[in-house]
């Protein structure tokens, strides 16, 4: 027999007998052993003739209750073999066959693409193993080796295992997109006499296979949620709605529906989160298992983004994701080329990344960037010989603190900040790593430099900078910001005034504008916040845009001045006079060429 102490035994209670021991015990003992029996309590499964808590009366110990219970043995054992045989028994009624699938199932979450991790990441099954790792050579050692280390030999045969894993997958558990609606389980009567093994609350086949198909339910449908309902109500009536449950239960009838919910509450505390299923932390938004928080639509829509990165915007480091996601997606029979892509990016990079073996645009190099940033870290860069450059930069090496990567336009940049406090952007394809990564990381002043980059970018037009690291401190000083900052005027005819004052995002964020022409829609904030601007009065050019932005803007910012001549006739520089007459001179020189 197995003697359980029941509710009346605390943890404090616990403390304070090992308080008067000759031998005492660290409470940390004292506290992961009890942890342990609220997650494990024996069960007369594992070989007990009976479990029973420990009475009390008057808070002591009541041996004659105690002795009035072993002799009431014979009685239990014929009661509980009696309300066994209403059960209809399956593949794992015994419960050592029930545990194995259960530490198996976790396994599998633990460890994505079990089985071939000694062909797809060796190193990484070096490390879990060590010298045992050198002897797996197929599939179900692989996984014996990493239940044996786990959970034990006695979870760890390998015939069993293997039966296990095709159980799994013909039920619609593992390497399966697309699970038959309804679970259908090989059952047998209860045998006679019944076998301690299979007096577990799991060994009828109405609990497990509730219990099975909540866990393929949530392993193909992640973050069920609904408004009103609990999350377990949600998943529960999902479940109902969608024939997983019996016919006869109404998903809108919650009488009906709260004998099922009540039973998965109980599979999560005695089953899900005990056999590491489910991890401990509260599942407020919606249940899901391991890192599968995506359903196949969901999973098949982030891999056509990824698959437009890594090819449209030529993403070297992107590329071996985007090859590792393809490959998983065939492993679990989901075709991404049956997949139309709804949705794609339009934007091309202009240069060939192949045709230089240094540059930071590469893979390996670019790792190695990531990996800095990652970590903090400085390196040390030079510009590609011969590379285009708008500013006086040289070829000397310089160090730099990385930020960010980014798409613009034509190509991948990288946001960093010069020695001096300067933050700019250049093309990764200018750039050659020159030396290794410095030891020390710079966390602090890479979160200030994060921020400082995207107040930078906010008040911009597009990622130039400037070139002055004074200016820019200048500007990022709210004290001092307005002596570093230009008023930009320009007036539109009303045909290119129609783009120009529906595409707000893409401005700066300081911008008014006369209102939008022909009434056309606006919201409150807009109407309020953007178009508050008086019309200019003439005729040809009757819309006001202005900006305030910082003076490289005006100065330098080739982006600013090709947005500008791209409006040809339609657009009239106003403010500030320098930025007319430069305009207006170089409208003058493409006169020339063609005259």
């Amino acid at each position: 027999m197995a003697w359980n102490f029941s509710k009346e035994v605390t943890l404090e209670t616990c403390y304070a007998r090992n308080q008067n021991r000759k031998r005492q015990v660290p409470d940390y003992v004292i506290t992961s052993m009890f942890e342990a029996l609220k997650d494990w309590p024996p069960v007369v499964a594992e070989g007990f003739v009976d479990v029973c808590p420990v009475p009390f009366r008057r808070g002591q110990i009541d041996f004659d209750a105690i002795e009035n219970r072993i002799q009431h043995l014979p009685v239990a054992r014929r009661e509980r073999q009696k309300s066994y045989r209403e059960y209809q028994a399956h593949d794992y009624s015994h419960f050592l066959d029930f545990e194995r699938l259960m530490f198996l199932i976790s396994l599998l979450i633990r460890y994505p693409g079990l089985g071939i991790l000694h062909q797809t990441q060796p190193e990484r099954l070096t490390t879990l193993l060590g010298d045992k790792a050198q002897s797996i050579s197929n599939s179900i050692s692989e996984v014996q080796a990493l239940m044996t280390r786990h959970c034990g030999p006695v979870y760890a045969d390998p015939k069993a295992l293997q039966a296990d894993l095709d159980w799994l997958e013909s039920h619609g558990l593992v390497n399966n997109s697309d699970p038959a609606k309804s679970l259908v389980l090989t059952t047998n009567p209860m045998p006679d006499p019944l076998p301690l093994s299979m007096c577990h609350p799991y060994s009828g086949h109405k609990a497990f296979e509730q219990l099975i198909s909540e866990l393929r339910f949530i392993s193909h449908s992640p973050f069920i949620d609904s408004a009103g309902d609990t999350v377990q109500e949600a998943l529960i009536k999902t479940m109902a709605s969608r024939g997983l449950l019996p016919e006869e239960v109404d998903p809108s009838n919650n009488f009906q529906i709260s004998p099922y919910v009540n039973k998965f509450q109980y599979d999560i505390r005695h089953v899900f989160k005990p056999y590491g299923i489910m991890t401990q932390k509260p599942y407020r938004k919606g249940y899901f298992l391991g890192t599968g928080i995506l359903n196949s639509g969901e999973l098949l829509r982030v891999f056509k983004l990824l698959e437009n990165q890594a090819q449209k915007l030529k993403d070297s480091t992107a590329l071996e994701d985007y090859q590792n996601f393809q490959q998983r997606l065939k492993y679990l029979k989901l075709d991404s080329d049956d997949s139309h892509s709804v949705r794609t990016v339009l934007h091309r990079p202009i240069v060939d990344t192949s045709l230089s073996e240094f540059a930071l645009s590469l893979a390996h190099d670019s790792e190695l960037i990531e990996q800095a940033i990652r970590e903090a870290k400085k390196v040390t860069l030079r510009f590609l010989k011969g590379s285009g450059r708008f500013g006086s930069e040289d070829d000397q090496s310089f160090e730099v603190l990385p930020i960010q990567i980014g798409f613009y336009k034509i190509g991948w940049y990288l946001g960093y900040q010069r020695q001096d406090g300067r933050i700019a952007f250049d093309r990764l394809d200018r750039l050659v790593l020159h030396g290794g990564m410095s030891m020390s990381s710079f966390v602090a002043e890479q979160d200030r430099a994060q921020q400082q980059l995207e107040q930078l970018l906010d008040a911009g037009w597009g990622i130039h900078m400037g070139r002055e690291a004074e200016e820019q401190r200048a500007f990022l000083n709210p004290k001092t910001q307005a002596t570093v900052e230009e008023t930009v005027e320009l007036w539109f005819a009303t045909r290119i005034f129609r783009f120009v004052s529906a595409g707000t995002q893409r401005l700066p964020k300081r911008l008014t504008m006369s209102p939008r022409p022909d009434g056309a829609p606006m919201s409150q904030m807009e109407h309020t916040q953007i178009f508050t601007e008086l019309p200019t009065k003439d005729v040809q050019f009757p819309h006001r845009f202005k900006a305030i932005v910082p003076r490289w803007v005006v100065r330098e910012d080739v982006d600013f001045r090709r947005w500008i001549l791209g409006f040809a006739g339609e657009v009239k520089v106003i403010a500030p006079e320098g930025l007319r007459q430069e305009i207006q001179q170089q409208g003058a020189d493409i006169c020339k060429v063609y005259i």
